[in-house]
């Protein structure tokens, strides 16, 4: 795909989601839109490609920021595919996000224990 079409695509997806009063930080579009540019394929965009972006992040992201990553290729793609119907969608769930622990809510009774404790000391 040439550098232009995809540039031009990805201000219009941004000012399109703008529109639809999304927060928009173009950023990680940018730079899959770079990624897609970097493969030297003439052809489609498979969901693989994007897949591939999703994990050169950097692992400091971590799971979280694989998926976030993984979610604006998707929703990219998928605005993309109205334009180049030959374009691939990575299926929804493909990555899981790490869940945080359900967290434990104190009962009246544990919190006045532990003033108690903390007034012993």
């Amino acid at each position: 795909m040439k550098h232009l079409h995809l540039q031009i695509h990805a201000e219009r997806y941004g000012e399109r989601r703008k529109a639809l009063g999304f927060q928009f930080r173009d950023g990680l579009v940018q730079q899959f839109v770079h990624f897609l540019e970097s493969q030297d394929g003439a052809g489609p965009i498979r969901a693989a490609m994007a897949l591939q972006w999703e994990v050169t992040a950097s692992p400091a992201c971590g799971r979280c920021g694989q998926v976030r990553r993984l979610t604006v290729a998707r929703h990219f793609l998928m605005y993309l595919k109205a334009f180049l119907p030959d374009t691939e969608i990575p299926v929804p769930g493909l990555l899981t996000e790490e869940r945080r622990p359900r967290p434990h809510l104190y009962s009246d009774e544990e919190i006045v224990g532990m003033q108690q404790a903390t007034r012993a000391l």
